[in-house]
Formats: C-alpha cells, sequence, structure tokens
C-alpha cells in the first residue's frame, strides 16, 4: 500500500496509524499533479482534492496510468457551485478521463454516482476499471 499526500503532518499523522494498526504503508511526500508511480496499482483512490484544471488532467492522467490491467480508479470529490466558478463536477471529470477511459488495447469502464447533498456542496464519485 503507497500513501501520497502533500502535508507532511498529514504524511505524519498517516504513519502513526499506521503503526498502531500494525499496517505496512509506504508515505510519500508529494504533489498528486506531479507524482509518476514506478509501479502500477490494482487500486487507486483519491478523495476530495482540489486542483487547478490542468493540474487535475495532469494527475488523473498519472492515476490512469499507474492502473494495473484490470485495476480500479475511484475518485470522490465535491463539486461546490459557483460564483465565480466551479471547483469540480462531473463534467469537468469526464472531459479529464475521457482519453484516459479510452486508452488503446484497454477495456475501460466509467460509472458515474451522486450522493447525499450538505449545504452547498454537491459531492460525486467516479470510478474507472480499467
Amino acid at each position: 500500500m503507497t500513501a501520497l499526500d502533500y502535508s507532511p503532518v498529514a504524511i505524519e499523522k498517516g504513519r502513526q496509524l499506521a503503526a498502531e494498526q500494525g499496517v505496512n504503508v509506504e508515505f510519500i511526500v508529494g504533489e498528486a499533479s506531479e507524482y509518476r508511480p514506478s509501479e502500477r496499482f490494482d487500486l487507486i483512490t483519491s478523495f476530495y482534492i482540489q486542483l487547478f484544471p490542468a493540474q487535475r488532467a495532469n494527475m488523473l492522467a498519472s492515476m490512469s496510468d499507474g492502473l494495473a490491467p484490470g485495476g480500479t480508479l475511484l475518485f470522490v470529490s465535491h463539486d461546490k457551485s459557483g460564483p465565480p466558478e466551479p471547483l469540480w463536477s462531473a463534467r469537468c471529470a469526464q472531459s479529464d478521463l475521457g482519453p484516459a477511459a479510452s486508452v488503446p488495447g484497454s477495456r475501460s469502464r466509467l460509472e458515474w454516482g451522486r450522493f447525499h447533498r450538505a449545504a452547498q456542496l454537491s459531492p460525486f464519485f467516479i470510478r474507472l476499471d480499467k
């Protein structure tokens, strides 16, 4: 298992929790939009990250590239409708994942779902199976 976060504080907290639970995790401090995995993973997850569109596209492409054949990308985020502009939406993700979802020689399935609403947040999840 590998965990990536840009915050050294979050990584340290993760290390403490992993040690308490006896879980073996490789922790990496880094930017999600710049990280390039050296191996492929069966499952890649991301929860509630907010990036500028170019960073987001880079991150999703990297995540998709890091999936092993038969792997799953589970991306959970929220959409805070503007003004001035939405932070994220299912439409943005679909645009970013379009090419990643149609990699030649792969069989991909993209699922969209919406769940609970709270205040002005409208969470959604994306699942990409390669």
